[in-house]
């Protein structure tokens, strides 16, 4: 039983640090024009303000200027970087593929546990010989693997709607060659 509470710690702990978020520092873009260039066109992102109670936004790129206005330009108003701590992007095929793992991984071990926690088959009481029994460790491979199933469907489907969050935030150093 100690093995089994062990696993489901470890488990526990990957889960709570994997999360669905990446942050990657970047370089600070100086002009609109470097911004877009970096985050691509026609990408939906928030911006991240630098004001702490400011609202986020989600936008798409090609909405972006209207966002965070700044002084206006030949084109309209066009983002200023200094406004802004940095921005996210979602990406459901990824958190899908991190849904799919985590979900095979928790059915697998749920149905590991009630494998083992079943214990081994009685003595068979057939004089035909003609009994199947298991042990508590083929009962777990066994059940593991059929949990491993629904696990990954539940898995992918929750990854898919959550999506895996890329956070860049801007650091003021130049870019390095």
């Amino acid at each position: 039983m100690r093995r089994t509470s062990r696993a489901g710690a470890l488990v526990a702990t990957l889960m709570a640090v994997a999360g669905c978020t990446v942050t990657r520092p970047i370089p600070r873009p100086r002009t609109a024009e470097q911004f877009q260039a970096l985050v691509g066109e026609g990408t939906s992102i928030t911006l991240l303000p630098t004001q702490p109670g400011a609202v986020r936004s989600r936008v798409s790129l090609s909405l972006a200027a209207e966002a965070v206005p700044a002084a206006p330009g030949p084109r309209g108003p066009s983002i200023d970087p200094s406004n802004l701590r940095g921005y996210e992007t979602k990406r459901r095929a990824a958190g899908a593929l991190e849904g799919l793992g985590f979900g095979i991984l928790g059915g697998f071990l749920a149905g590991a546990l009630v494998g083992a926690a079943s214990g081994d088959d009685g003595p068979c009481h057939n004089d035909d010989g003609g009994c199947v029994m298991f042990s508590s460790g083929d009962k777990a491979l066994g059940l593991g693997l059929i949990g491993a199933i629904p696990g990954a469907l539940i898995g992918a489907l929750i990854g898919v709607c959550m999506g895996q969050t890329d956070r860049y935030l801007f650091t003021d150093e130049p870019a390095r060659p």
